[in-house]
């Protein structure tokens, strides 16, 4: 699972071609299992048992955990540019309207300006970054250059523009995936007007730096990545037994529901809805785009049904 190895001097592996990074907040795993026997339904995980193994960390020891993570992506960074021709680098945040990719360049704590701007720099010698936010955080001075009296981004990006010189300015627009094209069309003009006609003929797709940076995992992600992995097995195991299925009493929606609830509990996300999927003997499958369809939610399970789970 963990076998293609990114040749960096880092070592870093490379663990899939997915844009959206697995930490403590999102976990992706597929199991299809037949189900032969069960007993009685459950609303909610039960304590201790199975889960009893898992020590996750709280809120504040994620943030520590990730921002531990963070010095040694930023390390990573200054390579990723020059291998994809990226002098400067403009990440947006915008109030109510959170970038996706903030919380992997930046502390993943909230930011809350109308318009909280990152900016990467090469300088020809290093890496220069650059927060431009509204509010000043102690946390951003470990990462980024942040005033205590913050400015506002039309002095200190033309600014920028001027002592470097950028050919090549990357923005996070087009591309294949969601993650690589956030910048609103309203953020897109404002950096356009304040930064001047001649800095706008050189702004260009920040897509495929995106991608090298979010699919390249470093070491020390690797045991939270295996604990994520072994929870979601055992969240998606449980589902699908009779600790919670009753044939002829269990819904598509209260398994579905279950697993919310053990979702919550340990404090993890999902990236997308658990998808439920069912096929009985004698009876046609419905299918979706090519697929077995997504069974119906007040669609009773009985015994002998075959499920196929997506969590």
């Amino acid at each position: 699972m963990f076998s293609a190895v990114h040749p960096s001097p880092e070592c870093c592996a490379r663990w899939s071609r997915c844009t959206a990074p697995t930490y403590f907040v999102a976990t992706v795993l597929a199991l299809g299992v037949a189900l032969t026997a069960a007993c009685a339904p459950a609303d909610t995980p039960r304590s201790g048992d199975a889960f009893a193994e898992f020590d996750l960390p709280n809120w504040s020891e994620q943030v520590a955990l990730r921002e531990a993570w963070l010095e040694r992506r930023h390390e990573m960074l200054l390579p990723m540019m020059r291998q994809y021709d990226i002098d400067m680098w403009i990440i947006v945040n915008e109030e109510f309207h959170d970038d996706p990719l903030t919380e992997y360049i930046a502390p993943p704590r909230p930011y809350t300006g109308n318009r909280d701007i990152f900016v990467f720099v090469d300088t020809g010698d290093r890496l220069r970054s650059v927060a431009i936010t509204g509010f000043s955080e102690v946390n951003l001075k470990r990462f980024f250059e942040s005033p205590d009296e913050p400015r506002p981004a039309s002095q200190v990006l033309p600014e920028l523009y001027a002592e470097h010189s950028p050919q090549r300015i990357a923005l996070n627009m087009d591309g294949r995936k969601g993650m690589t094209r956030s910048l609103t069309y309203a953020t897109y003009g404002y950096l356009s007007e304040i930064m001047g006609p001649e800095a706008t003929s050189r702004f260009v797709s920040a897509a495929d730096l995106i991608e090298e940076y979010l699919d390249t995992r470093i070491p020390e992600e690797l045991e939270s990545y295996r604990q994520l992995v072994h929870l979601t097995e055992v969240i998606a195991k449980r589902a699908l037994s009779d600790e919670v299925i009753e044939p002829g009493m269990t819904t598509i929606g209260d398994v579905r529901r279950w697993i919310y609830n053990a979702m919550w509990e340990y404090r993890v996300g999902t990236w997308f809805q658990p998808d439920l999927r069912h096929q009985r003997g004698g009876r046609p499958n419905d299918t979706s785009r090519g697929f077995l369809a997504v069974a119906p939610e007040d669609w009773v399970i009985e015994q002998g049904d075959v499920l196929h789970l997506d969590v």
